[in-house]
């Protein structure tokens, strides 16, 4: 993936590719008139993540409060509230860092999108509401997810 570009050239980044957990979210096909149907598009993207780490579920390092709470957004993807959307991806970051004893990397990508749409369309208030508290807790103020490059030492 980083083939080719700057950071592949420092030996340091190459020798921890690999070694920490990564959630990769894009919002790329994230296409609404209404905001509504937006949001349910992006909590959907946010299943499909749990999804993709749905082994954890065998991991003897989660508590079973947090396979419940795990099991509960992987069920739930059709009538989430805003507020488990906007804290799932702090708790899948939890979930990793306690199954990997290293704090994630988060790659976002096309959340430009969301925006354009929501100007489009005329739901803008509502949707950076929305955003504002899912980046605030996905980024801001998770202390399972690494805020930067992580330390080559």
């Amino acid at each position: 993936m980083f083939e080719g570009l700057d950071i592949w050239k420092d030996s340091g980044y190459r020798q921890i590719q690999g070694t920490y957990p990564v959630l990769y979210l894009s919002f790329a096909s994230v296409k609404a008139d209404n905001v509504s149907d937006a949001k349910k598009q992006v909590k959907s993207r946010i299943v499909s993540l749990y999804q993709d780490f749905e082994y954890l579920l065998e991991n003897e390092k989660l508590m079973e409060s947090e396979k419940m709470a795990y099991r509960h957004i992987l069920t739930e993807m059709a009538e989430m509230d805003d507020v488990t959307a906007c804290d799932s991806l702090n708790y899948l970051c939890r979930y990793l860092e306690h199954a990997y004893g290293k704090k994630v990397i988060i790659l976002l990508d096309e959340y430009d999108t969301l925006m354009q749409e929501a100007n489009v369309y005329g739901y803008w208030e509502e949707m950076t509401s929305f955003l504002r508290n899912l980046f605030n807790a996905t980024f801001k103020t998770n202390k399972y997810c690494i805020d930067g490059l992580p330390n080559r030492n």
